[in-house]
């Protein structure tokens, strides 16, 4: 693989500044920073001190914090003459696709991608070694500023709703009343779907975790944000066609077209409504009604029986296809 080539993606770059970040090696200096800060002024080689700061000492140098064995075995692989800033962005290219994330940083799973090199950077977010390290959402957040794009995902996936959830109902109290009784598990997951996605868009939230986080923070504005957009999406996600859709589903259950209770029941009223529309007209006995009566009396029958009838079989009352569009986002 020829690592120069993605030298130039825009999220590889992205990504690199989200590690600099948490290394602390952003600006003009960073590519001659050693671990604690003070500056080394020649490239030839890695500079090969071990600095201590704090209560660690280290000999991590350049942009990307290189340990002294970790470039020395970078050079033995791949080559690397000297210790040049081109060569300190191959070798963290190099480290990224050692850690098997390379695919995730180019496709834009970044999430990935910074789980799997949390152990290569200490800085980075979930890292195990007890440094301090930058949160998710501000890694995500330097990552999209600095141009990089992110996966797109279909669907949020139940797990993370069941997480995210309580969080968002403690700032939308409300809420509980939609994800506490309903049995409609799959609508439910639906409806989560579309506050949690609701609730980011407000907050400008790129993610799950960044949204939870600024709830928990505190974040009076974004709380208000977030009320409000639920507010807004309200009706949408607490329709309630549970009946519909129950006795849809009892009905279809039912083995065998004659069985099923639906289609008596329908052939039983047909033959109601062709009765009632004739004699409204004047074709049954002898009884006329103005033709204001007429409209009147047809209108209603065929927008209220028949309209239920097509309604249950078909899908097709208002409401029933607005939770079907809403389940569908």
């Amino acid at each position: 693989m020829n690592l120069n080539e993605y030298l130039t993606n825009p999220n590889v770059l992205a990504f690199f500044q989200v590690i600099r970040t948490g290394e602390g090696t952003l600006g003009e200096n960073g590519y001659r920073t050693h671990y604690g800060g003070t500056l080394f002024e020649d490239f030839t080689d890695h500079p090969r001190k071990v600095i201590k700061a704090g209560k660690w000492a280290s000999s991590a140098a350049g942009a990307y914090q290189f340990l002294t064995k970790t470039w020395d075995g970078l050079v033995r692989q791949y080559g690397f003459t000297d210790f040049s800033p081109v060569n300190q962005d191959l070798g963290a290219l190099a480290l990224i696709k050692g850690r098997s994330a390379l695919k995730d940083v180019l496709d834009g799973d970044i999430e990935s991608a910074i789980r799997k090199c949390s152990k290569e950077w200490a800085s980075l977010p979930g890292s195990p070694y007890g440094q301090p390290t930058i949160s998710l959402a501000k890694a995500l957040k330097i990552y999209l500023e600095a141009g990089g794009t992110l996966k797109k995902k279909d669907t949020i996936m139940l797990p993370i709703l069941q997480a995210v959830l309580p969080t968002l109902v403690t700032a939308v109290p409300e809420l509980i009343r939609i994800f506490g009784a309903s049995p409609r598990a799959e609508m439910n997951a639906k409806a989560a779907e579309l506050v949690v996605a609701t609730a980011m868009q407000a907050t400008g939230s790129v993610n799950e975790q960044m949204l939870v986080e600024k709830i928990q923070s505190g974040d009076q504005d974004a709380i208000n944000q977030v009320k409000a957009a639920v507010k807004e999406i309200w009706y949408e996600i607490s329709l309630d066609t549970g009946g519909i859709e129950q006795a849809r589903d009892v009905n279809f259950k039912s083995e065998g077209f004659y069985k099923q209770p639906a289609f008596w029941i329908t052939l039983t009223l047909l033959p109601l409504v062709y009765l009632v529309v004739l004699s409204v007209l004047g074709f049954v006995g002898s009884v006329l009604f103005s033709i204001e009566i007429q409209i009147m009396v047809v209108s209603s029958i065929i927008s209220g029986l028949l309209g239920a009838i097509s309604g249950f079989w078909l899908g097709t009352s208002w409401s029933s296809a607005r939770k079907t569009e809403i389940a569908n986002k």
